[in-house]
């Protein structure tokens, strides 16, 4: 019988596939952590969009008004059951908002999910500007050509981004 056993540990035929597997398993972990990573990354990315959008729409909205429009523009953004709090200051909105990302792959090793938050603000520069209803974010050409009978009627600002040597044009 010793000898037997003695025969079994020198053997080393095996070797490579018990290291293949050991090896595999470790590889598989980190492939599928990287997966989960990137999905709780790309939710954030999404949150933080949102956020965004939210606290920009707060800051524009008249004064009493705020809080409900930033809450309007997340839901529309982001479309989960994530609610974000809204804070208003002044003339400063703020959004913060959190949420848990399911994991797939690390569930395994006893993660179940990755926490997310992300926080915006918004600050109005000038409180007694008219509300900007038009956002032309072109940021080489014309931002805003119109032609022949346009006509364009507003009680609020136009920003224009472009660069352009026109911004806006009007014939």
């Amino acid at each position: 019988m010793k000898q037997h056993i003695n025969t079994f540990a020198r053997n080393e035929s095996g070797a490579v596939a018990i290291m293949f597997a050991l090896a595999l398993v470790v590889l598989l972990g980190a492939v599928g952590g990287a997966v989960d990573y990137a999905r709780a990354v790309s939710a954030k990315t999404k949150l933080g969009s949102a956020a965004d959008a939210a606290a920009l729409a707060g800051v524009v909205a008249p004064q009493h008004e705020r809080i409900g429009a930033a809450m309007r523009s997340f839901s529309a953004n982001h479309g989960s059951t994530v609610v974000p709090q809204v804070t208003v200051v002044g003339d400063t909105v703020r959004v913060v908002a959190t949420e848990p990302v399911p994991t797939t792959f690390l569930n395994i090793v006893g993660i179940r999910e990755i926490p997310t938050g992300v926080e915006s603000e918004a600050v109005m520069a000038v409180s007694s500007a008219a509300p900007q209803c038009i956002l032309l974010l072109e940021g080489s050409e014309t931002g805003l050509h119109g032609n022949s009978h346009a006509k364009l009627d507003a009680d609020c600002g136009i920003h224009v981004n472009s660069a352009h040597t026109t911004e806006a044009l009007f014939t």
